[in-house]
């Protein structure tokens, strides 16, 4: 995998909105953009990439992106985006966290995150863990098998593990 090949997306994952930023491999920022946390946002996000890859007329770049967050806020999207066979990374949000405090500003926004995931993305893509966005499950006998548990009335039937 050369570096070369990729359009590289860092993603800024919230509960309402995802904000991302797309960068070739020499750290050029080509477009940002912030969707909805739901399929016309998904889609929306994939239509910008595909038109930023034609405005760069360099449409054989693969479109690699790196999410904050895969198993909750940005769960959908990484399914998203994984059944459309895309390549989807999973981002450390403590390294994310490290490539913003190496630079000498206070700016703190949605759009500076998501390049700082991207820039994490573009340096350790090779590392980093594919997404993959599994739901954990428990039920009551899972999470507590003793005949007479005491907890065992207050765990709910399906508890989503994060």
């Amino acid at each position: 995998m050369k570096k070369t090949e990729y359009l590289y997306i860092g993603m800024d994952v919230h509960k309402e909105t995802h904000t991302a930023v797309l960068m070739t491999y020499m750290e050029e920022r080509i477009g940002d953009i912030e969707i909805q946390n739901n399929l016309k946002g998904f889609q929306r996000l994939t239509a910008y990439v595909e038109k930023c890859q034609k405005k760069q007329q360099n449409e054989e770049l693969t479109p690699l992106y790196g999410l904050e967050d895969v198993t909750r806020f940005g769960r959908n999207l990484a399914i998203y985006l994984l059944e459309k066979e895309y390549i989807v990374k999973e981002v450390n949000s403590a390294l994310s966290y490290i490539e913003r405090m190496n630079y000498p500003t206070m700016k703190k926004n949605d759009t500076w995150d998501a390049q700082c995931v991207c820039a994490v993305l573009m340096r350790r893509y090779e590392i980093l863990p594919d997404a993959d966005p599994k739901d954990l499950l428990l039920d009551n006998e899972t999470a507590c098998p003793q005949e007479k548990c005491a907890c065992k009335d207050e765990i709910s039937v399906a508890t989503t593990v994060p």
